[in-house]
């Protein structure tokens, strides 16, 4: 089993609070060829002066802007392959993976057919699976912490640990830029899977996610409800007309949820700018679903 050619890319915007403790669980478990570089997004606090001191085998790629996760990652992940990384792992901040996790993603890497693939992941204090195995793995979640068990396939893979191969991540063309955060992940691993790739999650392999380190929020806020009516509009399986009658069915679904079910004025008006959002940007959906 040859080692994987690893490059870990930690996204990163104020993040202090989270990469001492990162960091050190990623160089724990290190493969002989791993890379890890830290992408900033215009951080104003020390997280990249902590980082040129604390690890300065770091490489740290810079951007002078807040680019969110989509554009930043397009722009970092290139550098990775370019240094002979390939494959990358996209990673959240506010994640620490567990002892021996990179053991079984070797494993699963010398399977051609896989594109993109994640660990297992559990909440941050308790251990427990998380959001993500509860509400789309449930069936994994027996034995998810064996690695004897083979990769199990699934429609995307939480984006807060995505391993992505490079061959997969340049002929689907990188991550979609209509997405600033939420549902690009989702919408990657969609691309992934009408090109033939599989996407697995990889029992065994474990890690905590704080799961709203970043943004947390009660309801769903804006970008969220507008990125969830772009992913329908560009499902690549169906045609767009299809997806427009989905996309309006989904509108119809919040509506009913912020006007009746639970009134609320603010989650309403978030919906109408979603709503307003999405329809401005239809042409540059009709692209996307048509380059797939």
């Amino acid at each position: 089993m040859n080692p994987m050619k690893l490059g870990i890319l930690i996204l990163n915007y104020n993040g202090l609070r989270w990469l001492p403790a990162l960091l050190q669980s990623l160089k724990e478990e290190a493969l002989p060829t791993q890379r890890i570089y830290v992408v900033d997004n215009a951080s104003s606090d020390e997280s990249l002066n902590y980082v040129a001191a604390e690890h300065p085998d770091v490489r740290i790629i810079r951007h002078s802007e807040n680019l969110g996760y989509a554009e930043a990652y397009n722009r970092a992940i290139p550098r990775a392959f370019g240094d002979g990384c390939e494959w990358v792992c996209l990673q959240n901040t506010d994640t620490i993976v567990q002892p021996h996790w990179l053991q079984p993603m070797t494993a699963a890497a010398n399977d051609q057919s896989i594109g993109l693939m994640g660990p297992v992941f559990t909440e941050w204090e308790s251990g427990e699976p998380n959001y993500y195995m509860k509400g789309r793995c449930r069936n994994v979640i027996p034995y998810m912490m064996d690695p004897v068990y083979p990769p199990s396939d699934r429609d995307w893979v939480e984006g807060s640990c995505l391993f992505v191969r490079k061959e997969c991540f340049e002929q689907i063309g990188g991550l979609n830029t209509l997405y600033f955060m939420y549902w690009e992940e989702a919408d990657l691993c969609r691309r992934a899977r009408h090109k033939g790739w599989r996407v697995v999650i990889v029992p065994g392999s474990v890690c905590k996610h704080f799961s709203g380190g970043s943004a947390t929020q009660t309801r769903p806020g804006f970008l969220q409800l507008r990125n969830h009516f772009i992913y329908q509009l560009t499902d690549p399986f169906h045609s767009f007309a299809r997806n427009i009658m989905a996309s309006g069915r989904l509108g119809l679904t919040y509506l009913k949820q912020y006007t009746w079910d639970r009134p609320s004025a603010s989650a309403s008006f978030r919906l109408l700018q979603a709503l307003g959002s999405t329809v401005a940007n239809v042409g540059h959906c009709y692209g996307s679903w048509k380059q797939t």
